[in-house]
């Protein structure tokens, strides 16, 4: 259905490269295609609303480096069993990180299960399902933020929404290297991309911020300092701009 409806339009609008490529391939003429990544509302994302409450609602100590992971726990297209299994050498390097799974879906329970097992449940955290209002609020006690990914065509059509949610918010990200996640972070600037579907290289990643406190700060600085990018009422002017020259 993708491959036979572009031949219908005037224009299309994608959101990563790779699909741009890809509707490239089939013949739509590039010039025609806005690429306009993911965004963030601006009421929900500025200002950033305190996270007191968190800290206290989940007794974690606001001193201790939190490992932020927002999403959905489904294995399918997240595989968080890889920042699982990364914090299990995060726990020995740095005993008192703690991870905080943020999201709710299909593997829930198996990922609880696989936190037991790994023996790090007594420092992992997993809130279930919250309200979307919420998610700046926990993503402002990261100290690092996570989006685990394979080399695969979900990671690479993806535009990871949840980087772009913490760049909005400040903590810096390590994800992998796969479609436009190096850009996205800048390529260093706003976090750190690392070998994809290695819990090896997620984990080296994690403890390289964890370890440098003051360029965790530059990092988040230099993403707050930019944040207006991402915000989508900036961003819908390329769709604006296709849709009028059309």
């Amino acid at each position: 259905f993708e491959d036979s409806s572009v031949g219908r339009a005037d224009s299309l609008t994608v959101n990563t490269h790779f699909l741009q490529s890809r509707y490239q391939s089939l013949g739509f003429p590039r010039e025609k295609i806005a690429l306009v990544p993911n965004g963030v509302e601006r009421s929900r994302f500025a200002p950033i609303p305190p996270a007191d409450a968190l800290y206290q609602k989940w007794k974690i100590d606001a001193a201790a480096p939190l490992i932020v992971y927002v999403g959905t726990l489904g294995l399918l297209s997240h595989p968080v069993d890889l920042l699982l299994q990364a914090f299990v050498t995060i726990q020995t390097a740095v005993p008192q990180a703690r991870l905080l799974l943020v999201g709710g879906g299909e593997d829930y329970d198996k990922l609880q299960m696989m936190a037991s097992q790994l023996g790090i449940a007594a420092n992992t955290i997993f809130t279930g399902r919250v309200a979307p209002e919420e998610i700046p609020a926990y993503l402002a006690m990261a100290a690092v933020s996570v989006d685990p990914v394979h080399d695969d065509l979900i990671a690479r059509a993806r535009s990871p929404l949840k980087v772009v949610e913490s760049l909005a918010v400040g903590p810096p990200v390590v994800t992998g290297d796969v479609g436009d996640r190096a850009q996205t972070v800048q390529n260093g600037e706003f976090g750190l991309v690392v070998a994809p579907g290695s819990a090896a290289a997620l984990a080296e990643g994690i403890l390289t911020l964890l370890k440098q406190p003051e360029r965790r700060a530059r990092m988040a600085h230099a993403a707050q300092s930019q944040r207006e990018q991402w915000f989508w009422d900036r961003m819908v002017l390329a769709f604006e701009n296709i849709y009028e020259e059309k």
